[in-house]
């Protein structure tokens, strides 16, 4: 997978708080650090996305009631959009926003359309 280099500027404060982190949470240099930390903001980006797509259809009384099930189904199968978008930042295999937002909004009219 090709990489890209970003380099960023913080306080020496929020820097020791980072040595401290990856010291202490195994983390190998500090470029693992601020992977792991834009794997999880993307993922709880995503989700945030789908809990709006869930509202806005509620919202618009189009939608059918979900089963904890459903939800769990429709939420999992995001979560690995997310996590695909993830691990493919940045390299030829990107998604992105709006492409994203399709993958989303097509597993939830698939969801609905196998109920």
């Amino acid at each position: 997978m090709a990489t890209a280099t970003i380099n960023i500027s913080i306080p020496d404060s929020l820097k020791a708080e980072v040595d401290k982190a990856i010291a202490s949470e195994g983390y190998g240099n500090t470029s693992e650090f601020f992977r792991d930390l834009v794997r999880d903001y993307l993922k709880k980006r995503q989700e945030r996305r789908l809990e709006a797509l869930l509202l806005e259809a509620r919202e618009r009384d189009n939608f059918s009631p979900l089963t904890k099930a459903n939800f769990e189904g429709i939420k999992e199968r995001g979560l690995i959009i997310a996590s695909y978008a993830a691990e493919n930042a940045g390299t030829e295999f990107d998604l992105d926003e709006k492409l994203e937002t399709a993958g989303i909004e097509h597993l939830l009219t698939t969801d609905e359309a196998s109920q």
